[in-house]
Parts: C-alpha cells; sequence; structure tokens
C-alpha cells in the first residue's frame, strides 16, 4: 500500500496515506518491527457537539512538505465546523520523537472549545495480542509496551500566549479492539468524551485527548502532540522529559532547519535556468526534487545496519554501498533501480 507523507530518520519511520491517516510505525529497524500492522491510527476533532474523523470527505486537504524539509504542512478546512486545522508534522532527525503541532484556527463568531484526539492502533513488534497500554499519572502520558518496546504518548496546549501553555494529555482511553466485535477506543472520542480507563493488557488500543477551552471567535490555539519510542520505561520518560525541558517546538524547528541545510549542502551551478525553476514554488525547484529523490530514502535507510529502503513512488532501492551499488562511492550510501541485476529486492515480490 503506498504512503503518502513518510517521515523518518533511519530508526524511527511514520507514514501517511492519501487521506492523512497515520498508518505505519517502525522503530528501531525500518522495515522490519512494524507496530501497527498498516492498520489506520485515527485522528479526530470535536467541536459545538459535533465530531470528525480527518479522514472524512468533508474535509478540504492540502498535504505537502514545507520547501526543502522533511517538515509537513497538511491545512484541513471543514465548512460545516467552521474549523480549520494546520498541522506540521515531523520525526526528530536524532531521536526516536515523532512530534505534532496543530494550529486550529475558529472560523466561528463565537469562542469555542475544540478538542483533538489522538488515536494508536497497536501491533507492538508485529503483534496484537500481549499489548499494554496505561495512563501514567506523574507524566500525564499514554504509555504503550511490550517486552522491550515502549511508547509514550503525550501533548501540550497554548491558547493565548506561550505562558498559557499547559503539558500532559487532557484526557485518554484505554481498551480492547479487534477482539468479540470490538473496534476500539476510537470510537469512544466520537461523542467528545473518553472513558479513562487507566490499563488495557491484551489485544487493546489507546486514544488521548488534548482539549483547547475558548478559543476566540476569528482566533487560533495551539496544541503539540508527541511520541516518544525506546527500548525501555526509563528512555521514554527521558525523551518526554527533554520535550518539557525544551519545549515542543524546538524539535520542529531543529528538524526543519537540519532537513534545509541537508537539502542546500552543496552549491549548484544553475546556468542561465530561470529563477523560478529552481527555488519557485510554481513550479518543482531543484531543491525539492533533490529532497524528494534523496532525502525522503534516506529517511527510510536503516541508519545502523548495511540495508535498505524502497520507494514503489521512486520505483528505487537505496543500499548502503557494502552491497555493492554499480557506481557507488565505498562507504557512503548508493541508489539502484528497482529490479535492477544487483537489487536485493529483484527475486522479492512487491508488495505494492
Amino acid at each position: 500500500m503506498p504512503r503518502d507523507l513518510p517521515l523518518g530518520n533511519g530508526t524511527l519511520l511514520l507514514n501517511f496515506d492519501k487521506s492523512y491517516n497515520l498508518r505505519d510505525i517502525y522503530w528501531p529497524h525500518v522495515g522490519q518491527e512494524l507496530h501497527t500492522a498498516g492498520d489506520i491510527s485515527h485522528t479526530g476533532v470535536w467541536v459545538d457537539s459535533q465530531f470528525a474523523w480527518l479522514d472524512a470527505p468533508a474535509w478540504q486537504r492540502e498535504m505537502v512538505y514545507e520547501q526543502e524539509t522533511l517538515v509537513t504542512r497538511v491545512a484541513l478546512s471543514h465548512p460545516a465546523l467552521q474549523l480549520q486545522l494546520v498541522f506540521h508534522d515531523c520525526v526528530d532527525f536524532a531521536r526516536a520523537i515523532f512530534m505534532r503541532q496543530v494550529e486550529v484556527y475558529n472560523h466561528a463568531d463565537q469562542a469555542r472549545e475544540v478538542r483533538l484526539f489522538f488515536h494508536y492502533d497497536w501491533h507492538i513488534l508485529d503483534a496484537a495480542d500481549g499489548n499494554t497500554v496505561f495512563y501514567d499519572p506523574v507524566s500525564k502520558s499514554l504509555v504503550a509496551y511490550k517486552q522491550w518496546a515502549y511508547f509514550l504518548m503525550n501533548g501540550q496546549v497554548q491558547v493565548g500566549d506561550a505562558e498559557s501553555a499547559q503539558v500532559g494529555i487532557s484526557s485518554w482511553a484505554t481498551g480492547i479492539k479487534e477482539f468479540r466485535g470490538a473496534q476500539g477506543t476510537w470510537r469512544d472520542a466520537e461523542d467528545g468524551e473518553l472513558g479513562r480507563n487507566p490499563i488495557a493488557q491484551g489485544w487493546v488500543d489507546g486514544t488521548l485527548a488534548l482539549h483547547l477551552p475558548g478559543v476566540p471567535a476569528g482566533g487560533s490555539a495551539i496544541a503539540y502532540h508527541w511520541l516518544a519510542a525506546g527500548s525501555h520505561l526509563p528512555e521514554v520518560v527521558e525523551l518526554d522529559r527533554l520535550v518539557r525541558e525544551r519545549g515542543p517546538e524546538s524539535f520542529l524547528v531543529r528538524t526543519r532547519n537540519y532537513w534545509h541545510r541537508w537539502a542546500n549542502k552543496q552549491d549548484q551551478d544553475f546556468a542561465d535556468l530561470a529563477p523560478e525553476l529552481v527555488g519557485g514554488r510554481a513550479m518543482v525547484p531543484w531543491s525539492r526534487t533533490r529532497l524528494i529523490t534523496l532525502a525522503t530514502p534516506k529517511s527510510q535507510m536503516i541508519s545502523s545496519t548495511s540495508v535498505i529502503a524502497c520507494s514503489p513512488k521512486l520505483g528505487i532501492c537505496c543500499i548502503n554501498t557494502i552491497l555493492t551499488a554499480p557506481g557507488a562511492v565505498a562507504g557512503k550510501p548508493g541508489l539502484m533501480r528497482m529490479g535492477s541485476p544487483h537489487c536485493p529486492f529483484k527475486r522479492m515480490k512487491r508488495p505494492w
């Protein structure tokens, strides 16, 4: 199944589909341990006693990367709800942290409370059974784990200036899914309230809420949601502490700066090409093309080994040159056409 917006750093990879559903969470080896089975992890919003999932057809959506970065800009408008949401998502370039910023714009003529819901359909270590999801009152977060894989989910809301920011999820639900007809806790969100069951084990999922009270008429508010991955509980708690200490915005800024510098690490001589062909938004700029064809596969490579990630849209494999890609420089990553004689996937059936 193709994915429209991949975000990764070589150890943590998340993929969104064409409807802006989160589908895949790979960690710590890209292409190996998949913790969601490719199922939908839903995102939704509640306002004025009305609820909408972000994949509903009523949304008008634009899904792109920011120019020269692997930070997304996803703008969603819902005329009936008089609401616009602008998401900026990234995976930190160095740490196993997935960060989401949500700008909420209230187009109604009165102040309203807006509630954001983030659901995770866990199949940790490639299996739905044996999972645990619990609420941690100390960090005010949800934690999901099995064996050596831990995921901490937290957030922050801000209505007004930065001093009004409040860290911690507003509400949560943990429960059974895919068993005896149970669909999961995401259904619990559709009335705007979550059950706050403190722990669930087995075939389970989890949903968290971030409440933005009193978003002013014609005004906006900001929410952040982050997911930290680690091999034990103290590791993800430490990553959560780091986000709290530095502020979630700093992780977007530093990742944005990293990819911008990566995309422009070499000066290019474009001779007499028109400026709009090189850097304008009207046509595909060179730096954007380079980012898509090189940085996106780079983010999907396994950072600690010699192998591989494939992009069905681009039709290429990315490999470490220990596999001897023709024409590659020893010790540096290389690209090869899928299906070529040297492609490691030549004899594998494509899943897409």
